[in-house]
């Protein structure tokens, strides 16, 4: 029965929420279940599970279709890397050649 379904869209924890003082929250993220992780080692883990389910299954129901997640995840390390500033198509081209 069409209409019987509302989606709503759930953000991840922000600094208001958590309140004031030093958070592992720039480290951990804003998704509760690695937030709360009861140790650094778990919630590393939890987002190691998220990216590689992220890769593997989200983005190829996109319709990208790249190669191995592998390579997507090392594509991805290296953008991270490069952060923050002008983004330069030539150096990353280089960058991911070599």
């Amino acid at each position: 029965m069409a209409g019987r379904i509302v989606y709503e869209e759930l953000p991840g924890l922000d600094a208001l929420e958590i309140g004031s003082g030093r958070h592992p929250l720039w480290i951990r993220g804003g998704f509760p279940d690695t937030f709360t992780a009861r140790s650094d080692a778990a919630s590393a883990r939890w987002r190691f599970n998220f990216i590689r389910t992220y890769q593997e299954r989200d983005i190829p129901q996109f319709g990208v279709h790249g190669g191995p997640a592998e390579t997507l995840r090392r594509f991805w390390i290296l953008l991270t890397h490069d952060q923050g500033g002008l983004l330069n198509a030539s150096e990353t081209a280089t960058a991911w050649r070599a």
